[in-house]
């Protein structure tokens, strides 16, 4: 007898890390500062992590990709455009902060292929995000009607 759909679906999210383990290990590599905005952040960004992706990465590599692409965030400013490129192991990152316009999206993609460059996977989350009067991120939200929203590509 073979499994349902939803069965497998299930069975395959099991043998992942959770939303949930990776805030735990984030929780223990911060050194106690406030963790509310990087906590809330990590849910939200991980929440629009491809399965595949899900599936080949461990807490700790999942944990460290979110650290880094927070950090990021916290550098940036909604006033400008940020990018960051990172060439890693595997592959080579891409990260984008701006504040939410019309064609993010398709504006990379076709920079990224007028220099002859593959997408293998994209994370792209719209946050709500409070900063102080320095810049510092003070709190981050799923985007709604009336908040300063900013897109992270990743």
């Amino acid at each position: 007898m073979s499994d349902t759909p939803g069965a497998a679906t299930s069975r395959l999210r099991d043998d992942v890390p959770t939303i949930d383990e990776i805030c735990r290990h984030l929780e223990s590599r911060t050194d106690g500062t406030d963790q509310g905005p990087l906590l809330e952040f990590a849910r939200l960004f991980l929440s629009r992590i491809p399965d595949d992706q899900l599936h080949r990465g461990t807490v700790e590599d999942l944990s460290s990709m979110t650290f880094a692409t927070y950090g990021f965030m916290e550098e940036s400013r909604p006033d400008r455009v940020d990018v960051s490129v990172v060439n890693g192991v595997a592959a080579t990152y891409i990260r984008t902060n701006v504040s939410e316009r019309p064609f993010i999206i398709d504006s990379i993609r076709e920079y990224l292929s007028y220099r002859e460059l593959t997408v293998e996977r994209m994370i792209y989350t719209i946050l709500d995000v409070e900063r102080d009067a320095d810049g510092l991120v003070t709190a981050v939200h799923s985007p709604t009607d009336g908040g300063t929203k900013e897109s992270i590509v990743h």
